[in-house]
């Protein structure tokens, strides 16, 4: 039996305490065997990432030669002898920066330089040794003071590795977790230009061409490109999501949960687990359950979106909420369960997604952030993408509501499902128009794709009813299709038919005339059909037509009581 121990990322306090464990010790024999001077493996949030990197540190540093033990019972230690003669013999740098979130970058230069000191101060020893001669124990006792300037911290990790290298005889392994965390703050916070500087020089010093490193290996959610970050580097390795390198370690495989459910006696509990939480997809590695949720199921046993409140999503609320019209009809399809098509990119460019026509570079974010998972190969070097598991589908919910929220309107959400639910169409023509005047822009409004916008606002709206309503979209009823259809699961309630038009100065004489256009077609072509066959009583047929920043929403011949 195991024990559950939540939010620990210190390898061997898991290890000897018994904490739920699934063993990736395999990955050292992996990196051992690929003769790559420097990895960069880049995966989710709570995929595993900081863990495996202490695993490392544990295996490799000279600082841990005496705890070989911690391996004694894992895979690695099966392998033939010369795996096992690495452990504990290279002097190890490890630096994290996923606690790097900072609003200006002041704020965050002074946070980079006390890591950068303490890591300092943990080999003060050197000190005290003949390895350095005087200019460099000043170099040194400047950088753990905290009173180097700005330059002298960007070549401190190549400096670092240099000193330990003489004073052990022996090259060193430098192991860096999300290196991109300050980066991708800066660029919420418009500080990006000055943290790629310092980064460039951080990284680029510490990484590129020195002689001193055994082996350097990096970890982050996104691999940033063009930024010249790891320009240059030799002997480069990206292991990315789309990667088969190094798939199997990060996240839980189906077989590594059904043996903890073994333990726990929750076999049974398999199949809602795989519906909560399975779903992704590394490589060639299918079927994966991401590591953090899984664990707080452990602990609590309760079906819940626990990888939701780990972050703040910054990033992908910014975009989320700024999405141009092509991409908010994908995103209807995504949370209607179904697969998207996009082209994706390996490399993060940040600064790409502030260009128009950037529908396929959000994707890439959401995709390489773990909110979709790839599902196979598209015609045109495309890949189909789509949200892995119920979780993750809570999360782009919460965020399709979280854009009306946004919105300083007086007439709440909550007021507008509950106006729909009651047949209040006044009500819900008000919280419309609020909302499209507070948050629809001219690049949503505009002709092209106009109807499918306003389609997929209103019905991502909705999509908080679904415990109580069945919402179809673009079904066959009647003679044709209709655009949007409620249909409440307890038959006594109302049941609506929904055409959407988007005024079209070519095709309207006025705002009217779209309006008895859109009811026309309701009654012409019998929407309400397929309601009457499952037994709604009473049925709302509705137009709801939008003229820019303008909207109405007129009832018509509707049925019922």
């Amino acid at each position: 039996m195991f024990k559950v121990g939540l939010g620990i990322s210190d390898f061997k306090e898991i290890i000897q305490f018994g904490n739920f464990y699934a063993d990736k010790s395999l990955f050292i024999k992996d990196l051992l065997d690929l003769n790559d001077k420097v990895t960069l493996i880049t995966r989710p949030r709570r995929f595993g990432k900081t863990l495996n990197l202490d695993m490392l540190r544990y295996f490799f540093a000279l600082q841990h030669k005496g705890e070989a033990s911690l391996f004694h019972h894992l895979k690695i230690w099966q392998e033939e002898q010369i795996y096992k003669d690495h452990q504990g013999q290279y002097p190890t740098i490890f630096i994290s920066f996923k606690e790097h979130k900072m609003q200006d970058f002041s704020s965050a230069y002074k946070a980079l330089v006390e890591t950068i000191a303490d890591i300092y101060r943990s080999f003060e020893f050197l000190l005290d040794s003949n390895v350095l001669h005087d200019e460099e124990k000043g170099f040194f006792k400047a950088i753990q003071k905290e009173l180097a300037p700005l330059e002298k911290y960007q070549t401190s990790l190549a400096k670092l590795s240099d000193y330990l290298h003489r004073y052990y005889n022996t090259k060193v392994l430098l192991l860096i977790d999300e290196y991109d965390t300050p980066m991708q703050e800066a660029y919420l916070q418009g500080y990006w230009r000055e943290m790629a500087a310092f980064m460039r020089g951080l990284l680029g010093s510490a990484l590129k061409d020195n002689r001193h490193l055994f082996k350097g290996v990096v970890t982050g959610i996104t691999r940033v490109a063009k930024e010249n970050l790891f320009s240059g580097i030799n002997n480069l390795r990206v292991a990315t999501v789309l990667d088969d390198l190094y798939s199997s370690y990060f996240g839980l495989s189906e077989q590594e949960v059904v043996d903890a459910l073994k333990v726990l006696n929750l076999e049974d509990r398999l199949g809602e687990i795989k519906t909560w939480y399975n779903g992704y997809a590394f490589g060639n590695q299918t079927g994966l359950y991401n590591p953090w949720s899984i664990t707080n199921y452990f602990y609590s046993q309760k079906l819940e979106a626990y990888w939701a409140n780990t972050s703040d999503n910054g990033l992908i609320k910014k975009y989320a909420r700024i999405m141009p019209a092509a991409g908010k009809e994908q995103l209807e399809e995504l949370i209607r369960g179904g697969e998207i098509e996009a082209l994706i990119e390996k490399h993060m460019v940040y600064s790409d997604l502030d260009q128009n026509g950037t529908v396929d570079r959000m994707w890439t974010l959401f995709l390489i952030s773990g909110y979709l998972t790839c599902t196979g190969e598209a015609p045109k070097n495309r890949l189909k993408l789509k949200v892995p598991n119920k979780e993750i589908m809570s999360i782009f919910e919460q965020t399709v509501t979280e854009w009306f929220e946004l919105s300083q309107v007086t007439f709440s959400y909550q007021e507008y499902l509950r106006a729909l639910q009651v047949g209040d169409v006044k009500g819900m023509e008000i919280f419309l128009g609020r909302i499209a005047l507070d948050t629809f822009s001219s690049f949503d409004t505009g002709r092209h794709q106009a109807e499918s916008f306003y389609h997929a606002f209103v019905l991502g709206m909705l999509m908080s009813l679904r415990s109580d309503y069945i919402i179809d979209s673009n079904r066959q009823s009647g003679y044709g299709r209709y655009d949007l259809m409620i249909e409440p699961k307890d038959k006594t309630q109302i049941g609506y038919v929904i055409e959407f038009k988007a005024f079209d100065r070519d095709f309207h004489q006025d705002l009217e005339t779209a309006i008895k256009e859109a009811l026309q077609q309701i009654e012409d072509r019998r929407y309400e059909t397929e309601l009457m066959k499952r037994g709604v009583r009473r049925i709302i047929k509705l137009a709801i037509v939008f003229k820019g920043q303008q909207v109405k929403v007129v009832e018509g011949k509707s049925i019922g009581p």
